[in-house]
């Protein structure tokens, strides 16, 4: 919940008006706190997830990573131009920029991660 808020408050930041700002920012920093609390009552059920105490051992850092690095470099590069064109008022490029790569996006992740952020395109853009 803490995250959804502080990416609500995050966007009405950049889009609000000035006189608004510092409330925005104090939402933002209620919400930064609490999800540091949440955090610390994951960690004290199971501290074994809190790496700053129980850092991973030298044998699992050996092992080749299963992400897709190329894949995510990909699609962070095609929605980093997709946004920048909703920026330069122009979501309909923005969208159609993402529709085409999804039609040759290889990786099924990488094609439900692209829907999802089309989705937000044209819900937010009208487009």
């Amino acid at each position: 919940m803490a995250s959804l808020l502080l990416e609500d408050v995050c966007r009405d930041l950049r889009d609000g008006a000035l006189a608004q700002r510092s409330e925005r920012i104090r939402q933002i920093a209620d919400a930064i706190v609490a999800i540091y609390e949440v955090q610390r009552s994951i960690f004290q059920v199971r501290p074994d997830l809190d790496y700053f105490k129980n850092p991973p051992s030298s044998e699992s850092l050996d092992v080749p990573s299963s992400a897709d690095a190329a894949g995510h470099e990909r699609v962070a590069s095609t929605l980093a131009r997709a946004y920048a064109l909703v920026l330069d008022s122009r979501p309909e490029d923005a969208a159609a920029l993402v529709s085409q790569h999804l039609e040759h996006e290889p990786s099924t992740f990488h094609k439900q991660w692209l829907r999802y952020e089309l989705g937000i395109l044209k819900n937010e853009n009208g487009t």
